[in-house]
C-alpha cells in the first residue's frame, strides 16, 4: 500500500587523489584510473542502484551543469594504453605495473562505514584489472576526517560531500587557496587556469557569464582529472498510496521531501466555487 518516490540528493561522492604524491602527478595515470572504473557497476552492486554516475564536479541537476562535458565510460583498453604510453608495465608478471623502481601502488583510504568499505574494496578490484594496486584501508571517522584528510595524510581517499548548496560554486573544493588544513581542497589541486575561472565566476551576478566560467571549469576538470568522480546519491522514501498530489524535486537534504506538503491531499470533495469560497477553501478549489 505504498508509493515509492526517488530523487537525487545534493551531494557528490568521489575518490580524492593527493596530487602531492608522485604516483598521481601524471595525468595519464589519473585518466587511466577513471577509465578502469565501472562506476555504474559500483552503484548497482554496492549501492543497490541508489546513485547516478557523476561526470562533473557540478551536479547534473544544477543550472551550471555542462551536459557536453566529456565522459569517462569504462574502457580497459584505453586505460592500459594510457599506462603503457606513460611507461608503466608489468615486467615481473606480479599483476602490478612498475616503472623503474616505482610501483603503481597506493593506499585507498576511507572511514569505517560498511558501504564505503565495500566501495573501496570494489574499486580496488576494478583497478587491479589494469595493473594498479589500490590497497583498501578503513579507519575511524575521527581519524579519517579529523586527521588524515585535514592534514593530507593519505594517498587516495573515498569521501562524500553532502548537502551541497543550491549555488553550484566549486571554489571551496578546487581553488588553490583551499589547499590547506582549513580548506576542503583535499586533492591539493593547483591550477592557475582553474583558479581564474572560479574567481571570475564569483565576481559576477550575471548567470550567463557564470555559466560560461563554470562550463570552462568543467571542461578543464575533465581534461586534467584531478580526482575520480563517482556518483551523486539518490534518496528514496515511501508514501501511503492514499496520499495524493505528492511532488518530488532535487533534494538538498532529506527533509526537503516535505517542501510541497501543503498541497498533499488524502480526501477530496467536488463542490461549487461559490461554496468553496464561503468555506475559505478557494485555493484548494482552484
Amino acid at each position: 500500500d505504498l508509493q515509492l518516490y526517488s530523487s537525487t540528493l545534493s551531494g557528490l561522492n568521489l575518490v580524492v587523489l593527493n596530487l602531492d604524491k608522485a604516483i598521481f602527478q601524471e595525468r595519464a595515470v589519473r585518466a587511466a584510473m577513471l577509465w578502469a572504473l565501472d562506476r555504474q557497476a559500483l552503484i548497482d552492486e554496492v549501492l543497490g542502484g541508489q546513485g547516478i554516475v557523476a561526470h562533473s564536479p557540478i551536479l547534473s541537476t544544477s543550472w551550471a551543469y555542462d551536459s557536453g562535458v566529456p565522459h569517462y565510460d569504462r574502457d580497459l583498453t584505453k586505460a592500459r594504453q594510457a599506462l603503457e604510453t606513460a611507461g608503466w608495465f608489468d615486467d615481473n608478471g606480479d599483476g602490478v605495473r612498475e616503472r623503474g623502481h616505482q610501483i603503481l601502488e597506493f593506499i585507498l583510504l576511507t572511514n569505517d562505514d560498511p558501504v564505503r568499505t565495500q566501495l573501496i574494496q570494489a574499486i580496488s578490484g576494478q583497478l587491479g584489472e589494469v595493473g594498479i594496486r589500490a590497497v583498501p584501508q578503513a579507519v575511524s571517522w575521527e581519524e579519517f576526517a579529523g586527521q588524515r584528510l585535514r592534514l593530507r595524510q593519505f594517498d587516495a581517499a573515498l569521501i562524500g560531500w553532502q548537502e551541497l548548496p543550491a549555488d553550484p560554486d566549486p571554489y571551496p573544493y578546487w581553488h588553490s587557496s583551499q589547499a590547506n588544513e582549513n580548506g576542503a581542497n583535499y586533492a591539493n589541486y593547483i591550477s592557475e587556469q582553474a583558479d581564474q575561472l572560479l574567481q571570475e565566476a564569483r565576481l559576477t551576478n550575471d548567470v550567463t557569464q557564470r555559466t560560461q566560467y563554470y562550463s570552462a571549469f568543467q571542461q578543464l576538470f575533465a581534461q586534467e582529472v584531478p580526482s575520480l568522480l563517482l556518483y551523486q546519491p539518490v534518496y528514496n522514501y515511501a508514501v501511503d498510496k492514499g496520499v495524493r498530489s505528492v511532488q518530488v524535486g532535487p533534494l538538498t537534504r532529506s527533509g526537503d521531501r516535505f517542501r510541497t506538503l501543503c498541497s498533499w491531499t488524502m480526501a477530496t470533495q467536488r463542490m461549487l466555487y461559490s461554496e468553496a469560497r464561503q468555506k475559505g477553501l478557494v485555493d484548494a478549489a482552484r
